[in-house]
């Protein structure tokens, strides 16, 4: 059989297995025991999400009751779908007990449903204590599943999830959230007991909804609620119940969560109150999005929640939400978890949405955020110089040598020519893209100057004419979602926790394309003093940020508009009041002239065509996601402060204003530095 008969044959395989296959559980995990004469280790790598990106936490603890030792935890990949590796070193003491997280990327590309998974191995003195190690489950790659929000519940009881999982598959099958061959449902849930839970808020960014009581939240360690309180301002959704009144009236939820304005809670809308249609797994296997949508099935409208404004209320949390229930919602029938989810924006509730991206399969704009005149291919002077290579090496040394009847020279001549020319090129290539690391990087970030809280959202491209010998770093708490072109293989890295987060190898290579989302929570003390002045027509501004101001817009208690520019760092100066028309149009010239599209200048961009490749009819990537990174939080919230659809929506931004920057607010680009090209940076800030 020919490769391509057995390309054939392997894809109609699959497509065999998703029509007639079962329900799959894609919440993954496994946790052991593990102890020797001096150690006792216990692992939970037990979790929700990761099917399209975020980080999978293996929680660790560890007592050493022996004499102090230096140890090396290890998570390598063994399956199909290849995971970066994980490393981190720890030193405990005696009697000493420590308990920490490894969080793996979740990079790869499809595994159709193979085992994703690897092996966790303690080593000391470079040698592995073999009664410590084990193999570790994590989470499946779901393109071939319906593209359901992943939930996460913080219980010592047994919870029942599945009503939310049945409406969770109907909406997102609704909306087309499926594979156009077949889909099967996606169980992608987990209930854990409320120990040894991460304290950095990477470990819950392949997460959509945690879930726990009031109580639960009051009980879990400081550091963890930390973390969880920074996930969700990053775009997570907290779902906190048994708060025993109505969310407005639990003052110790809102300290637990550092919630501010209690007049933001929003009452449950009995509009969105409907009944949908569920989905079964008959119906998703093998049909279409029309299809689903005209299928007759009779709808439900069963409810077991109260049907009551107070039946739950939320909480908007930057870019995320908390959630609060009185009473208990799990189990809930099908539709009373769909009247929660499309209570708020219901693409908010996928991770993909939210991000634009997954992780685990190519992505079809790559080249669309190229590094201005930076990256491509040399079309002209290639076609010039291996022209003129050709000629000369050929002809012109062949008749000058037979003129001087020297043809013997020609063994001399040739590999001359040859080492020349590559010498050349070398050369070439150095002074054109050097030997540093140019940059471009797009952001928002979302400064709230009354908590000391910045959500700062950024893409960036990195091209380094020789690769950084020490790779990326990264703060430990930064959320970092690697983005490769179609075409290419997924990054086969390693990542050491020991100090921070160190991509170590394999991310960015000599002379290739590197992109990356990242997504940060951090304190952040500087902010805009703005004061009213005497008179109305302007307001004074003095800027404590650590970033000079390019433009800048300010928009009052009253909805009054004020506009301004070039203001640096640590300088005043007076607004004055702008019409918002006017306003608008400054800031829709601003976003226009810093596109997110941008083709190197001169050059053809060095990244595969985004075409889907073909195999007797079949398409290499049947399963991968129709995604759409201008959909994600960050292009979305551009796009709102930048593009308002009129000038209403711009001045009910109440005491916030829009900067935009001549330089990096922050914006973590692995390498200390680069040579920044096409740069954009935005701070929406409240005060």
């Amino acid at each position: 059989m020919n490769s391509r008969s057995a390309r054939t044959s392997f894809y109609a395989a699959i497509l065999l297995l998703t029509a007639t296959g079962t329900p799959q559980l894609f919440a993954s995990g496994s946790d052991f025991t593990r102890t020797t004469k001096d150690l006792t280790l216990t692992v939970d790598s037990r979790w929700a999400g990761g099917r399209y990106g975020g980080y999978a936490p293996i929680r660790i603890r560890l007592r050493n009751t022996g004499k102090p030792q230096e140890l090396l935890f290890r998570f390598e990949s063994d399956g199909y779908a290849k995971l970066p590796r994980v490393q981190q070193r720890i030193t405990i003491g005696q009697n000493e007990t420590r308990q920490f997280t490894m969080a793996v990327p979740m990079v790869s590309e499809s595994g159709y449903g193979s085992y994703a998974g690897g092996q966790l191995t303690v080593r000391r003195n470079g040698r592995v204590i073999k009664n410590l190690s084990d193999s570790i489950s994590l989470a499946e790659n779901g393109s071939d599943s319906v593209n359901c929000p992943a939930l996460l519940v913080v219980s010592t009881k047994k919870v029942d999830c599945e009503p939310f999982s049945s409406a969770a598959n109907s909406l997102s099958a609704a909306k087309g959230m499926t594979s156009p061959y077949g889909s099967s449902s996606s169980e992608d849930y987990q209930v854990i007991d409320p120990i040894m839970l991460p304290q950095s808020a990477v470990d819950y960014s392949g997460l959509d909804i945690m879930a726990l009581s009031l109580e639960t939240l009051k009980k879990i360690p400081d550091g963890a609620r930390s973390a969880i309180n920074n996930w969700v301002r990053t775009g997570g959704k907290l779902l906190v119940y048994e708060t025993g009144a109505a969310a407005a009236d639990v003052p110790e939820l809102r300290g637990l969560l550092e919630l501010t304005d209690a007049e933001t809670w929003r009452h449950a809308p009995i509009n969105a109150r409907k009944p949908i249609k569920i989905i079964t797994e008959e119906e998703l296997q093998g049909i279409g999005v029309s299809e689903i949508e005209t299928t007759p099935t009779e709808v439900s409208g069963d409810y077991d929640w109260e049907n009551s404004p107070n039946t739950f209320a939320f909480h908007p949390q930057v870019l995320g939400y908390v959630i609060a229930m009185p009473d208990n919602p799990f189990p809930g029938t099908p539709q009373d978890w769909a009247w929660m989810m499309n209570s708020l924006t219901p693409d908010s509730w996928r991770w993909t949405t939210r991000q634009g991206i997954s992780t685990r399969q190519a992505d079809s704009s790559f080249a669309d955020f190229a590094i201005p005149g930076v990256g491509g291919v040399p079309k002209i002077a290639f076609i010039v110089l291996i022209s003129a290579f050709t000629i000369v090496i050929g002809p012109l040394n062949y008749f000058f040598l037979k003129r001087r009847q020297q043809l013997y020279l020609l063994v001399v001549t040739i590999p001359s020519i040859a080492f020349l020319t590559s010498c050349a090129l070398f050369a070439y290539a150095a002074v054109s893209d050097g030997f540093g690391v140019t940059s471009r990087t797009r952001s928002v970030t979302l400064l709230d100057q009354r908590t000391k809280t910045a959500v700062a959202l950024g893409r960036t491209a990195l091209y380094a004419g020789v690769a950084p010998s020490d790779g990326l770093r990264f703060d430990a708490d930064t959320a970092v979602f690697p983005i490769w072109s179609a075409g290419q293989d997924s990054p086969q890295g390693s990542v050491d926790w020991t100090n921070g987060q160190h991509f170590s190898s394999g991310w960015i290579r000599s002379r290739t394309p590197m992109q990356f989302l990242s997504t940060v929570c951090r304190t952040e003390r500087g902010r805009l003093e703005i004061t009213p002045s005497s008179d109305s027509a302007t307001i004074n501004v003095a800027n404590g940020l650590a970033w000079n101001i390019e433009t800048l817009v300010v928009i009052d208690d009253e909805g009054n508009t004020f506009l301004g520019s070039e203001l640096p760092a640590g300088d005043s100066n007076s607004l004055k009041r702008t019409k918002a028309a006017e306003v608008v149009s400054v800031l829709k010239r601003q976003y226009t002239t810093h596109p997110l599209e941008i083709q190197p200048s001169g050059a053809a961009p060095v990244t595969s065509s985004t075409s889907i490749t073909t195999y007797s009819g079949y398409p290499s990537n049947e399963y991968s996601l129709n995604l759409n990174y201008t959909d994600g939080n960050l292009e979305r919230t551009l796009s709102r402060l930048l593009k308002p659809r009129n000038t209403t929506t711009l001045t009910d931004l109440h005491r916030s204003y829009i900067a935009i920057l001549s330089e990096n607010p922050g914006v973590e680009l692995g390498v200390e530095n680069t040579d920044p090209k096409g740069d954009f940076h935005v701070i929406w800030g409240q005060y």
